[in-house]
């Protein structure tokens, strides 16, 4: 039975062995479009779609891909990929945001050796000296933007920074949107803003966020459970119920998928409602827990996977007690509405 990791890195994933439930084919469709956003909520494996994508275009199908549907399908030519993970710069305010992302684009002129690349004040005028570097070689590259909303998450009730924060993005998203020599651009976050001069929202990146084709791509489904984790479910069973793992029957394993279920399944992400994913932070933690014998109960244990302190904290910045909106009558609040 493979061990279960808790990483973010696809290539630590699959250089230890350990369980990788493929999303390959749903990779292969979402990067047919090209420039593509999505978002999803805290421990659905955003970061690390965004790393298997990015090692996909950097280093092509050979050795990471091995034994995944797109091995044999993808014969797109390799591509230098700028990496920001937005989450990683704001945790020091707006001075070192805008330092640290000058500082990646001006890492990534250097690793690509562009002489013509020079330093600027602004993360959007570093961005345009990159751009027109890369465009006098004629050079592609590919573009991985995660936790793109973080800065302004964590700004929402500090209008000031907020609006400092949302002009610098979307002065990077101006910027994206008239160069070509982006081949691919792939952005993610925990929200999805409806106001298109927000961020990187708007015509020239595909909205996948409730999209059909992309509802399984980020969470697991029961099947990916039933498929990649039959050893992990086996042992289980046999610790709660107290017999061997060779005596459990499909029908216990499908009882255990229920209660699973009920604590970190049944999400949705399509507009059909069709497809229903897991959370695989706290599935992967529980079946860890089982299977390194930190769990001998088999009763799950809630991790809190797929919630964000986003919305809490707004409510209490604005005085608002959740208890009390929950507590009031539905008639009352369509009153107010």
């Amino acid at each position: 039975m493979k061990k279960i990791a808790l990483t973010q890195s696809f290539r630590e994933l699959r250089e230890s062995d350990c369980v990788y439930v493929d999303k390959t084919e749903q990779i292969f469709r979402l990067l047919m479009t090209r420039r593509t956003f999505i978002s999803r909520p805290r421990g659905f494996g955003k970061s690390l779609l965004l790393d298997t994508i990015a090692t996909l275009l950097e280093s092509g199908v050979e050795p990471y891909f091995r034994d995944t549907w797109i091995h044999d399908r993808w014969t797109e030519q390799k591509y230098p990929v700028l990496r920001l993970d937005f989450s990683e710069f704001c945790s020091f305010g707006y001075d070192e945001f805008v330092s640290r992302v000058n500082s990646e684009l001006g890492a990534f002129a250097a690793e690509l050796g562009l002489d013509r690349y020079v330093p600027k004040e602004t993360p959007g005028s570093c961005l345009i000296s990159l751009f027109r570097a890369l465009d006098e070689t004629r050079e592609k590259i590919a573009v991985i933007i995660d936790e793109y909303d973080a800065p302004l998450r964590a700004n929402l009730n500090n209008p000031e920074l907020y609006e400092k924060f949302r002009a610098q993005l979307l002065d990077l998203s101006c910027i994206m949107r008239s160069y070509n020599c982006i081949q691919y651009l792939c952005i993610a976050g925990v929200t999805r803003f409806k106001d298109p001069t927000a961020v990187f929202n708007g015509s020239y990146v595909d909205d996948l966020s409730y999209d059909p084709s992309a509802a399984g791509i980020a969470g697991f489904t029961r099947e990916d459970l039933r498929k990649y984790f039959r050893g992990s479910i086996d042992r289980a069973v046999s610790v709660g119920k107290g017999i061997p793992e060779e005596e459990v029957t499909d029908k216990q394993r499908e009882e255990l998928l229920d209660s699973l279920s009920e604590e970190c399944g049944g999400y949705c992400f399509d507009e059909t409602g069709s497809v229903k994913v897991y959370s695989p932070l706290s599935v992967s933690r529980f079946f860890r827990s089982i299977t390194e014998s930190l769990n001998d109960s088999g009763c799950f244990t809630h991790e809190g996977a797929g919630q964000d302190s986003v919305l809490s904290d707004f409510l209490k910045a604005q005085g608002v007690r959740l208890a009390d909106i929950l507590s009031d009558g539905p008639k009352n609040r369509m009153r107010r509405a």
